[in-house]
């Protein structure tokens, strides 16, 4: 997850001030860009996100009590970019489920749906 800075900056220009806002974003090393469709009819997830850094990740659906109903990537190591990942879930009942990212240790969750 992102953080950031807001700084204000004041500058005298004759007989004004000028106020400066600057915001400074501090990356997290990866980004969920995608989670489609949502909400899914068909049976096919597509996953995509963006790298900042080489890592292992793992990917897992969860249903609403936090219960994994199934695993699609567990400790696969991937270069930095942007990658897609996609996954037979025919096997998923109709409901409402979290996609959670996991990349050297830091996580990212995403919900979808899925209408059958």
């Amino acid at each position: 997850q992102s953080n950031s800075v807001n700084v204000i900056l004041e500058k005298q220009c004759g007989d004004s001030i000028l106020n400066l806002a600057l915001r400074n974003e501090v990356l997290s090393p990866f980004k969920i860009i995608s989670v489609s469709p949502n909400p899914m009819t068909g049976d096919l997830l597509n996953l995509k996100y963006l790298s900042r850094v080489n890592g292992v990740v793992s990917l897992g659906i969860y249903d609403v009590s936090g219960v994994e109903v199934k695993r699609i990537v567990s400790g696969v190591q991937i270069a930095s970019g942007e990658h897609n990942i996609s996954n037979d879930i025919s096997d998923i009942p109709s409901g409402t489920y979290w996609c959670k990212f996991d990349l050297n240790g830091r996580t990212e969750v995403r919900s979808f749906v899925i209408l059958k």
